[in-house]
């Protein structure tokens, strides 16, 4: 049998490519899931952060406070995350204070600083598909209004996605791990399952089939798969239950027409028996009547015999009487 139409090629080899590609579809659903979910949580960071700046510098346009402290904190932040870019720019676009130190005193211009300062908008965000000097970035602007309402700074903070690059690229070897895991260890066992439990079996009893009397040389077939030859089996099968099938109903009918004729012929012979029954009571009867005319007769026969001797002997002795009695003639006459 050609080894391409076995079920191992057929089944398995599909199986396994459709479990990969459920996998593949699985792993990038959750991929773009935990992008989306670090995004919502870089965006609301960057929101709370953007906010706690605008209250700080808001108490440098009061009074209350210096740049040299907002630059602190700054300074702080930048030691905390390297990825984050801040800057306070006033309304000549020249920054103020800065987590990168080298941006300090020189101009930044972009059109959403210009919007802010201009007071055409107070805050202005930009999703992750914005590019901050080449890196894709969350980007946001704030504008701090002065005494008189009219915006005085404005916060221009960018975030690169770098650490949610990294968390993706983390999930990608997470995923590939889980999709080699998948494949080794939950493949090799569902396959090794699947042939013990569903292929191996359909061969045995095709084979056990080929190898009855049921099928014929002629009606096996040696091309297909295992369940194309069982079904081909099944269907000889079928067609052979369903011949014999009609031979016995063939069968039958014969053995009730025979039934049928035996149960007339017990019924001939019931009547003959009883007609000779009748016939050898009669005969029995007639048989019984001549012997008992025979006795009769052969009785008669003794009775007569037995009779006439005593006669002839008194006839006998009367004939002597009278001839020596002269008398006698008178004596036999009274």
């Amino acid at each position: 049998m050609n080894w391409r139409s076995r079920l191992v090629f057929k089944f398995l080899v599909p199986l396994n490519l459709v479990t990969m590609l459920v996998w593949g579809g699985f792993a990038f659903w959750n991929l773009k899931s935990v992008e989306k979910n670090h995004i919502r949580a870089d965006l609301q960071a960057i929101k709370h952060l953007g906010l706690g700046l605008r209250v700080a510098v808001e108490q440098v346009v009061v009074g209350s406070a210096d740049m040299a402290s907002i630059q602190r904190a700054l300074d702080h932040l930048a030691g905390m995350e390297s990825n984050l870019d801040i800057m306070i720019i006033d309304r000549s676009f020249r920054v103020l204070a800065a987590t990168y130190r080298e941006r300090i005193g020189k101009r930044w211009y972009e059109p959403d600083i210009d919007a802010v300062l201009a007071g055409t908008t107070d805050v202005i965000w930009k999703t992750a598909s914005h590019s901050h000097e080449g890196h894709r970035a969350f980007d946001t602007t704030i504008g701090v209004p002065g005494p008189g309402g009219r915006t005085v700074y404005a916060i221009h903070i960018a975030r690169r996605l770098d650490l949610v690059e990294q968390a993706i690229a983390q999930q990608i070897h997470r995923d590939i791990f889980f999709a080699v895991l998948l494949l080794v260890v939950v493949g090799i066992a569902v396959n090794v399952l699947t042939f013990k439990l569903v292929i191996r079996p359909l061969d045995r009893m095709v084979h056990d089939l080929d190898a009855s009397e049921w099928i014929s040389a002629a009606d096996r077939v040696q091309r297909g798969d295992e369940v194309a030859r069982l079904d081909h089996a099944i269907h000889v099968l079928m067609r052979r239950v369903d011949e014999t099938t009609k031979s016995l109903r063939g069968s039958l009918a014969e053995k009730d027409q025979l039934l049928g004729q035996v149960t007339e012929l017990k019924a001939s012979l019931a009547e003959e028996v009883e007609r000779v029954r009748q016939e050898l009571i009669t005969a029995q009867e007639q048989i019984v009547g001549l012997e008992r005319q025979s006795a009769q007769a052969e009785l008669t026969q003794i009775l007569a015999h037995e009779i006439r001797n005593p006669l002839h002997i008194i006839r006998g002795t009367a004939e002597v009487v009278r001839k020596r009695v002269p008398d006698a003639e008178v004596m036999a006459a009274d």
